[in-house]
Parts: C-alpha cells; structure tokens; sequence
C-alpha cells in the first residue's frame, strides 16, 4: 500500500525517485490483498501486478533511503543489515502531525477493511512530509 500511495504522490508532484518496497518478515512472491487493491483502486491505483519480496543485501545497498513502518521492522532492518542505520527512519519520523509524528502505521494484512482504511489514512498524512524531506536531500 505505501509503495502505491507513494509513487502517486511523487509522479503528481512531478519528482522523480526509484520506489520500490520490500517485508522484514514476508514471503516473496505475495499479491496484495483485496482490501489493499480495493482501497488503492479508489485512488486510481492499480498494484495488481505487484508481488512482495524479502528485505536483502542488494535491496539496502540500492537504496538511499529506507522508511520502515514500525519501530520493529526498523529495529529488524537495523540488526539484519547494521551498515544501513544512517539511512533508516520511521515512515512517520518527519510526518508534521505530531499525534502522528513518531508512531508505528500497523500492518493491517489479513485484518478488517477498516484496518486497511486507518492504515492509509495514516500514510496518506506521512508520506508527503517524507517527499518533502527527499527533496531537500537531491
């Protein structure tokens, strides 16, 4: 879901930057779910083709980057692959609401739509703040 929101939001604002995502405890090869493609198709979204894939080596030394969705998947990030601690934030680290500013965005996989829903609403309220932080570092 975020990798979809986030490339909407950086082709409308015209930037341009490589997004890909990528589970710390995922097995490859995973669709999205329904709910996921249902809430992206309102946006216009289409992840369909999309399958997940593992955290790797080669995903890291690619990346400028890393925003991770909670503080465990940041701490496993961290442990995992200790060479890229200076390049990983919290997806809501530079997020400008503060009751939003900091916190975990759940991993809603396999919960109600409206788990989905809050999941996005969370995203949709940090993402713009991370292209904004993006920006200033190119």
């Amino acid at each position: 879901m975020a990798e979809g929101l986030f490339t909407k939001l950086v082709n409308d604002t015209g930037s341009s930057f490589k997004i890909s995502s990528a589970g710390v405890s995922t097995f490859g090869g995973q669709t999205p779910s329904k709910h996921t493609l249902d809430i992206l198709k309102k946006e216009g979204i289409d992840l369909s083709a999309n399958t997940s894939q593992m955290v790797s080596d080669e995903l890291i030394n690619q990346a400028s980057y890393i925003f991770a969705m909670s503080s465990s998947h940041l701490q496993a990030i961290e442990s995992m692959f200790p060479k890229a601690l200076k390049k990983t934030f919290l997806v809501t680290e530079f997020c400008d609401n503060q009751s939003v500013h900091g916190t975990d965005v759940p991993d809603p996989y396999g919960g109600t739509i409206k788990e989905y829903e809050h999941t996005k609403d969370l995203l949709d309220v940090s993402l713009p703040s991370i292209l904004k932080f993006l920006e200033t570092q190119n």
